[in-house]
């Protein structure tokens, strides 16, 4: 769900901080994973002026209220899964043994 959200130009969020805002929040939104004893997800805001760091948490949860109520693209989210399916397999072939190492 997090790659739908920030994945490219057309993702919800980076549409609401970068592409269609007159002055843009920050210059990329991306997501990161902590893996502690309680694992976290975390967003990541680049290149945020300081004028906007005020107005960055309240953004974020206005426009995931916003996407929980006008819906998700299922289309889009297909395309999503599929690109980071295809991705994994690759990651099979290009680094096998990080893999065969598991078993071991």
């Amino acid at each position: 769900m997090w790659e739908y959200l920030t994945d490219s130009a057309v993702s919800p969020l980076q549409k609401a901080f970068i592409y269609e805002v007159e002055d843009p929040l920050c210059s990329d939104v991306s997501i990161g994973t902590w893996v502690n004893s309680h694992p976290a997800n975390y967003t990541m805001f680049s290149d945020c002026s300081t004028k906007h760091l005020s107005v960055i948490g309240a953004k974020c949860k206005e426009a995931l209220q916003e996407i929980v109520a006008t819906g998700v693209n299922m289309k889009r989210i297909s395309l999503v899964l599929r690109r980071l399916r295809r991705q994994y397999l690759s990651s099979f072939e290009e680094e096998a043994c990080l893999f065969l190492e598991l078993y071991y």
